[in-house]
C-alpha cells in the first residue's frame, strides 16, 4: 500500500476537498519543484490542521489563511542553532530550509532543500528542548512518511505531545 493511501485512512482527508497548485503561476517559470508527496498531499487535503496541532501550508491559495509556503523566505534561525544544524547536515553545511508546517507549540517543520525535491528530507526545529539538547530532530524521509511517522506514534518529534492516538482529524481551510 502506498504511503499517500495509508495516510488517507489514518487521517480522512477533508470533504471540501484539496488545493490546486500551479507553481509557475505562483513562483514563475523554473522555480523551484515540490516534492511528488507533498504536491499529492495538497491536491487531496489542501491546507489546514492535523488535530488543531500541525497546520500545513500551502503556496498561496485564495482565501487560504494557510497559504504561507514561501520558497524565498530565510526563516530566522539563531546562530547557534544554524551551527548546530550545520554539524548535522551533509558537508556540514546548513542546507537551504523551507518551512511546510508548524506546530501550535511553536515548532517548525522544515524540508532540507539539498538537490532534487524528491530526495529532500524533513527536519524539525523544536522551539522547546530538554537542556543540552538538539533542537532539530531529523527524519530520514518525505513529508506523509513523515506525517505517517507522527500519527502513528513512531516518532514524536515536536516540543509537547500534541497528537494522541487517532482518530485523527484534518481539518481544511474551508472548513474553518
Amino acid at each position: 500500500m502506498s504511503s499517500i493511501s495509508r495516510l488517507k485512512l489514518v487521517l480522512p482527508p477533508p470533504t471540501a476537498g484539496g488545493d490546486f497548485i500551479d507553481g509557475e503561476e505562483v513562483w514563475g517559470p523554473g522555480d523551484t519543484e515540490l516534492p511528488h508527496d507533498y504536491k499529492s498531499f495538497v491536491a487531496i487535503y489542501g491546507g489546514g490542521e492535523i488535530d488543531e496541532y500541525v497546520a500545513v501550508l500551502t503556496p498561496p491559495v485564495p482565501g487560504s489563511p494557510y497559504g504561507d509556503l514561501s520558497l524565498d523566505c530565510d526563516h530566522f534561525i539563531p546562530h547557534e542553532e544554524q551551527v548546530d544544524l550545520a554539524a548535522k547536515s551533509p558537508g556540514g553545511v546548513a542546507p537551504r530550509l523551507i518551512l511546510f508546517a508548524s506546530t501550535a507549540s511553536g515548532d517548525g517543520v522544515y524540508w532540507l532543500a539539498c538537490g532534487e525535491a524528491e530526495e529532500w528530507r524533513v527536519v524539525v526545529w523544536r522551539r522547546q528542548s530538554a537542556y543540552g539538547e538538539s533542537r532539530w530532530i531529523f527524519f530520514d524521509g518525505g513529508m506523509i512518511d513523515f506525517i505517517l511517522s507522527v500519527l502513528e506514534g513512531d516518532s514524536e518529534p515536536f516540543s509537547m505531545v500534541g497528537l494522541g492516538e487517532g482518530p485523527h482529524e484534518f481539518t481544511s481551510w474551508r472548513d474553518l
